[in-house]
C-alpha cells in the first residue's frame, strides 16, 4: 500500500487489529463504533502531550515519561472497550479463560516492560510500565506478574468484569468447527470466521448464518456497557467473511524533547492452547522504541512476526540501511507473507508510517495541532472518517 506522509508532525499513532476487513462487510454503525473509539484513543494520548506542553517542561526524562504515559492513555482506552481483543475485551482460551500480553518501550534509554499470559489485570499496558519502573526485569508473566502487578497498585478484577457472552459464542463457534473437522489444533484471531477456513462443514456454516441474527436485547454484557451493544449486534457478525488480527496499539512523540515510546496490547487468539504467547509482549517482535530511529507497534499473525523481527527489523533499516521511517516499515511488511498483518510506526520528526498487507487495517493519527485522522481502508480508497 502506498504510504501517506503527513505535513504536519504526528505525535500519536494507534492501530485497533489489521484482517480481512471488507467495506461491503463493514455497516455504518461498526464503522462509526470503531471510529469513535479510535479518536477517543487518540485524543487521550494527546491530552497527556498537551499537559507536558503546558507545564513548560524541558526535562528529557520527563518527556520520556509523558510520552510513555500518552502510549498508556491511548492504549487504555482501546482495552477498556469491548470492540477490541484486549483488556476487557479479550478473547477466550481453549479453557475458557483470558489471558493477555502486552509490552512497552521508551526510546530515550530503550527501558522496556511486558507482561505475558495474565488474567485479571484491568489493564495491562499500564502493568508493563510498572514492570519498567519497578524491577530490574523486562518480562513477567502469569501469576508472577499478576502479584507483582497488584504489589505497586495495579488493579485487579474477577473474571466476571471480562465476562462477554460474544466471546464465549466466538469460542464455541471455534470450538464446534474444530470438534467437526477433527482438529486439535483450531484457533482463530479475533473476528476470524467460516467463510476463511474451507475446511468448515455446511452445518457449522449454517450456525454462523444465525449468528449475525440474534437480537442485543437477548445479551447486555457488563450491565449494558453500549461498546458491548455494538459488538453483538454489528461487530462481531461471524458469517460476514472478515479475519481480524485483534491486537491494540500505540506510538507516541513527544514533540518538545523529541522522546518517542511504544506500545502493544492483546488478548491473543480465540481457543488459544497450551499458554501460547504471540509477539505483543515480545520487544523487538511485537514493539519497539529508539529516540535514534523510530517507535513500532505491529498486529497480526504473531508466530510471524516474532521469526520476522517486525518492530526491531523497522529500526534496523533505519540505522543501518539510512532509509527513511516509510519505506523501512513498507518493506518489512512486504517480506511477510500476505495476510499477515500490519504495523505502526513514527518517527522523530513526526512522520508516520502504516503498512498493512491485509484488506484493512483499523488506524489511526493525531497532529501536534490536534487534527486526527481516522482510517480503515487502503489509502488510495476514498474514506469519509477524517475529523
Amino acid at each position: 500500500h502506498k504510504l501517506r506522509r503527513m505535513e504536519k508532525k504526528v505525535v500519536v499513532v494507534v492501530h485497533g487489529g489489521a484482517g480481512g476487513i471488507l467495506r461491503a462487510n463493514l455497516p455504518p454503525e461498526r464503522y462509526e463504533a470503531y471510529r469513535v473509539k479510535l479518536v477517543e484513543a487518540l485524543q487521550a494520548g494527546y491530552r497527556v502531550l498537551q499537559q507536558q506542553q503546558q507545564e513548560g517542561s524541558s526535562s528529557t526524562e520527563e518527556g520520556a515519561g509523558k510520552a510513555v504515559e500518552a502510549v498508556i492513555a491511548a492504549v487504555s482506552v482501546m482495552e477498556d472497550s469491548f470492540l477490541f481483543n484486549a483488556g476487557r475485551g479479550s478473547v477466550y482460551t481453549a479453557k475458557r479463560t483470558q489471558e493477555m500480553d502486552a509490552s512497552l518501550q521508551r526510546g530515550s534509554d530503550r527501558r522496556a516492560g511486558a507482561v505475558a499470559g495474565v488474567t485479571c489485570l484491568a489493564s495491562p499496558i499500564a502493568a508493563c510500565q510498572l514492570v519498567m519502573q519497578h524491577s530490574e526485569h523486562v518480562m513477567l508473566m502469569g501469576k508472577g506478574a499478576e502479584e507483582f502487578a497488584q504489589l505497586h497498585g495495579a488493579r485487579c478484577e474477577p473474571p466476571e468484569y471480562f465476562a462477554s457472552q460474544v466471546r464465549l459464542r466466538q469460542l464455541e463457534f471455534v470450538q464446534k468447527s474444530e470438534a467437526e473437522t477433527a482438529s486439535s489444533s483450531l484457533s482463530k484471531l479475533d473476528h476470524d470466521d467460516v467463510a476463511s477456513s474451507s475446511s468448515s462443514s455446511s452445518s457449522a456454516a449454517a450456525q454462523v448464518s444465525s449468528k449475525a441474527e440474534f437480537n442485543v436485547d437477548e445479551i447486555e454484557d457488563n450491565n449494558g456497557d453500549k461498546d458491548a451493544e455494538r459488538l453483538e449486534r454489528s461487530v462481531l457478525l461471524l458469517g460476514n467473511e472478515e479475519r481480524k488480527f485483534g491486537t491494540v496499539g500505540a506510538c507516541a512523540l513527544d514533540w518538545r524533547t523529541g522522546n518517542l515510546a511504544a506500545g502493544t496490547s492483546t488478548g491473543g487468539m480465540t481457543n488459544k492452547k497450551w499458554g501460547r504467547i504471540g509477539d505483543s509482549p515480545i520487544i523487538g517482535a511485537g514493539t519497539y522504541a529508539s529516540n535514534a530511529t523510530c517507535a513500532v507497534s505491529c498486529t497480526g499473525h504473531g508466530e510471524k512476526f516474532i521469526m520476522s523481527v517486525c518492530a526491531y527489523d523497522v529500526a534496523a533499516m533505519m540505522e543501518y540501511g539510512g532509509v527513511d521511517v516509510t519505506v523501512a516499515a513498507q518493506r518489512v511488511v512486504a517480506k511477510l507473507p500476505a495476510g499477515a498483518g500490519g504495523l505502526i510506526a513514527l518517527d522523530a520528526q513526526g512522520r508516520v508510517a502504516m503498512p498493512f498487507n491485509t484488506a484493512g487495517m483499523y488506524r489511526g493519527t493525531i497532529t501536534e495541532d490536534g487534527d486526527v485522522d481516522v482510517r480503515i481502508f487502503p489509502d488510495h480508497e476514498q474514506e469519509t472518517d477524517c475529523v
